[in-house]
Parts: structure tokens; C-alpha cells; sequence
């Protein structure tokens, strides 16, 4: 996971937000009984994803799942515009019966939105939204989030995501309460990030490449090891898939210098 900055909204959205959030609003307080016995609220997602936003979204998260940093390829068939305060239902954990409606009112709202991959959406937060305080927890319009304390980090939130959590190898560590209830709700080291394990090794091998023909005296050999060097020293750019990842491990085995004999090697 990487620090957002995500900007202005798109012009779009604000629009839309001002005028449709204001619908549900309403719905609700005409019948609130209604919709936290489950009836969903009308909440378009014509609104929240528009190419305006999915193209600005995109462009903030470098590409990249918010959470599991994936890279998510146009025309992102498998992208999802994450709802960081869910906007159906709520729940403080996985088992937990559902509290219904969700974050209705945060539904087109800049703030609220998040890229990420179906995967982590779907599969793995969901409707999770643990707080410290659950029963602070906002449950219609006429309250306020501001007296939440979230237990999980917001990818562009105040905190920094490194503060939180590290990478050991390809490992998701906690390094605070808050990153390790975050690595269990999303899931960051479950058997389904394949992805990430894969392309570990594949950095493993190109530095393990480079440092065996650093110090060679053919050519060739040099101007492959040059290729393995460049190569690992990109995969760590913030554009790249899983470069958190990537620039824990090159802090932690960073890459010789050609003139220096070296054993350093992972096995």
C-alpha cells in the first residue's frame, strides 16, 4: 500500500454529488425505519463511475489497486471504485450481521472514493468498516463521521501507510494496531495474492542476475548486468506494481556498486 493524493474532484462528480446526494437524503428521512431494515437506497453508480472519474481516479493511484497495489489495466474491466466508507451496509467484521443503510450520503463524494481492484472490493473489504468506537459508528446523514475512529488506513488519508506497515521480503508486516487490523481486513497476505508473490521473485532473480555479472570482464556480460540493474531500480517507481514492496526489499539488500565484490545474495 502507497500514499494517495488524489486532488481536486472532477468537476462532474461535484455536480452530480450536489444535486443526487440530496435525493437520498430525502428517501431516507421519510422513511428511515425502511432502510435500516435493508431496503436499499437508490444510489447510482452511473455517478461514481463515469470515465471522469475512473481516468482521475486512475491517474492518483498510478494505476494501481489503493490497497494491494495490483496494476489495473485499461480499459479497467476489473476495476472498482472503492467506497472507503461503504455505501450500502456496514460491518465491524467478517460474521457480524450487517448494519443497514451504509454511508448512503458519502456515495458521490470525492473524499469517500477510492481505485481499487475487484479483488480487494469484492472479496476482501467489502462492507468492512472496523472502528475503535463502533458505537460512535455514523449511521444516517444527520450524524457525524468525524466522531469515528477507523481501524484501518486510508490509502490518502493523514497517515502515511509506511508508518503502519512494512514489507519483510514479500511478507505484509503491522507495525501498529492500525496496520495490522488493515493487513487482516484486506487480506494483504492471503494465499490470493499470487500477483505479488510472483513479481517478488522476479525482482529477486534480476538482483541475483546483476550481481553475478557485475564484476564480469566481457562486455556483453556488463551490459546485461546494467539491463538487471535498471530493471530492479524501476520496479521500485511509484507508477509500478507493488513498488512498496520493492523498495523495502532494495532498503534492506540494496543494489552493490559494480566496483565492489559482494556476497550478498538471498537464498
Amino acid at each position: 500500500m502507497i500514499r494517495i493524493h488524489k486532488g481536486a474532484a472532477p468537476p462532474s462528480l461535484v455536480r452530480a454529488n450536489s444535486k443526487y446526494c440530496k435525493t437520498l437524503c430525502d428517501a431516507y428521512d421519510a422513511d428511515p425505519g425502511l432502510y435500516r431494515n435493508g431496503k436499499p437506497m437508490a444510489i447510482r453508480g452511473s455517478i461514481y463511475k463515469t470515465k471522469a472519474v475512473k481516468k482521475a481516479l486512475a491517474k492518483c493511484h498510478y494505476g494501481k489497486c489503493c490497497y494491494c497495489e495490483t496494476w489495473i489495466p485499461e480499459p479497467y474491466a476489473h476495476s472498482h471504485v472503492e467506497h472507503w466508507r461503504p455505501k450500502s451496509s456496514s460491518r465491524q467484521k467478517r460474521g457480524d450481521k450487517r448494519t443497514w443503510p451504509g454511508y448512503y450520503w458519502l456515495s458521490y463524494e470525492w473524499e469517500n472514493l477510492l481505485w481499487s481492484c475487484a479483488f480487494c472490493n469484492s472479496a476482501n473489504k467489502s462492507d468492512l468498516f472496523p472502528l475503535d468506537n463502533p458505537a460512535a459508528r455514523a449511521k444516517h446523514h444527520r450524524m457525524s463521521v468525524q466522531d469515528e475512529r477507523p481501524s484501518i488506513i486510508k490509502p490518502d488519508g493523514a497517515e502515511d501507510p509506511r508508518n503502519h506497515i512494512k514489507f519483510e521480503l514479500d511478507e505484509v508486516i503491522g507495525l501498529t494496531p492500525i496496520g495490522k487490523k488493515t493487513i487482516e481486513v484486506l487480506r494483504l497476505n492471503s494465499k490470493f495474492q499470487e500477483a505479488r508473490l510472483t513479481h517478488f521473485k522476479k525482482i529477486r532473480e534480476a538482483r541475483d542476475r546483476y550481481i553475478n555479472l557485475m564484476n564480469s570482464v566481457d562486455p556483453k556480460a556488463r551490459e546485461d548486468a546494467l539491463h538487471w540493474r535498471r530493471f530492479v531500480e524501476h520496479a521500485a517507481a511509484l507508477d509500478q506494481p507493488y513498488s512498496a514492496m520493492v523498495a523495502a526489499y532494495l532498503e534492506t539488500y540494496p543494489l552493490p556498486d559494480p566496483t565492489i565484490q559482494t556476497a550478498m545474495r538471498i537464498g
